[in-house]
């Protein structure tokens, strides 16, 4: 006779799932947070760029002002604050929270013109040393002797803003913080801002001065940043720098239509601070007035289809486009981007974008 036992079989395995879950779930969580708090720097990195533009697009206008700077700056900024949806509630923020956040929040410094640039170029008028900026296309293009350049490139105001954004995202923020703060090479403001759970974020911006550039405590000196590329060339044998107009225009500043909208407010021409430029609605320099861009097919086409090439044979200039490439002559931003090119196949897809800031197109992405 048989009989029929019951066997009970219990795994060792039993159990071990939740232990998985336990050493997994903290590891799966920080991923997930770094991802998010990230992708929170990177909305910041972007919003950053348009207010450093900002903020240099005001300080072209208003002569090269820290305050100037900071309040275009302040203005970009805005959007990271969370303010109202009423303008009410955007100003009680932008006077409440931004601007006096960005009093250590923030550090500017002018990288052109140099201090150098007004020893060589600049003028003083009441006490004040000031950059000439009236008819540069007749000024004289002598490379200076302390700055390495000429006076049309030291009318390039080329600003850099250094933000601490603030990290909120739990154990990922401190954790940043925390080894932020041993990294090799920090200045004091960015070891600050890492100190007080800020990441240091940095943008620059260049435009073209529409006012005389007043000397101030935020532009650099060369001989604090060796590392900054000047010309090689020597000075010109016509020296420039005697304290007279190199322009030849033997006149004080004409006006530079910077529309000044005081030390308050969000903007820069109207009361409530929301007017850009002068009081005609220009931005400064009025540009309807200006030499047609060299090159402009001029039969329907857009601008932005044949790139324009800026040199001396057009203007008699010597250098006349800068970095982006920027015309001085007229303000103009015209250049080229190839995204996307070479990738391989029969049909190759290219990605290529242009822009030029005087096109009057206006296409998909916008005027340009």
């Amino acid at each position: 006779m048989y009989s029929i036992r019951r066997v009970f079989y219990c795994p060792l395995s039993a159990g071990s799932a939740l232990v998985e879950t336990l050493i997994a779930l903290p590891v799966l969580l920080l991923l997930v947070m770094g991802a998010v708090q990230w992708g929170l720097i990177y909305q910041a990195k972007a919003t950053l760029n348009h207010a450093t533009f900002q903020g240099a697009r005001l300080g072209a206008l208003e002569h090269a002002t820290e305050s100037a700077i900071r309040r275009g700056l302040a203005r970009g900024l805005l959007p990271l604050y969370s303010p109202d949806s009423s303008y009410s509630g955007a100003l009680r923020t932008f006077h409440g929270k931004v601007m006096p956040d960005l009093l250590t929040a923030a550090r500017i410094r002018i990288i052109n013109p140099t201090r150098e640039a007004f020893d060589d170029f600049g003028q003083t008028v009441k006490g004040r040393r000031e950059l000439p900026n009236e008819r540069l296309y007749r000024a004289s293009t002598a490379i200076g002797a302390k700055s390495g350049v000429n006076l049309q490139d030291a009318n390039l105001l080329k600003v850099e803003v250094t933000y601490g954004y603030p990290l909120h995202t739990p154990f990922v923020g401190p954790l940043i913080s925390t080894l932020g703060v041993r990294l090799p090479g920090l200045t004091a403001f960015e070891r600050a801002q890492y100190t007080v759970g800020r990441i240091p974020i940095v943008s620059t911006a260049m435009v073209r001065m529409q006012s005389r550039a007043y000397r101030n405590g935020v532009m650099i000196s060369l001989t604090g940043e060796p590392e900054l590329p000047r010309s090689t060339t020597g000075p010109d044998p016509d020296p420039v720098g005697s304290g007279d107009d190199p322009g030849g225009s033997g006149e004080d500043d004409p006006g530079d239509g910077s529309g000044d909208g005081g030390d308050e407010g969000l903007g820069d021409g109207t009361d409530d601070g929301l007017g850009d430029g002068g009081d005609d609605g220009s931005e400064g320099g009025g540009g309807d007035d200006l030499p047609p861009i060299s090159g402009d097919p001029g039969d329907g086409t857009p601008p932005c289809s044949t790139p324009v090439s800026f040199t001396g044979t057009t203007t008699g200039l010597s250098s006349v486009s800068v970095h982006n490439p920027v015309n001085i002559t007229n303000g103009n931003n015209n250049q080229r981007e190839d995204n996307l090119v070479g990738l391989p196949g029969d049909l190759p897809m290219v990605f290529v974008r242009d822009y030029n800031s005087r096109s009057k197109v206006f296409g998909p992405l916008g005027f340009g």
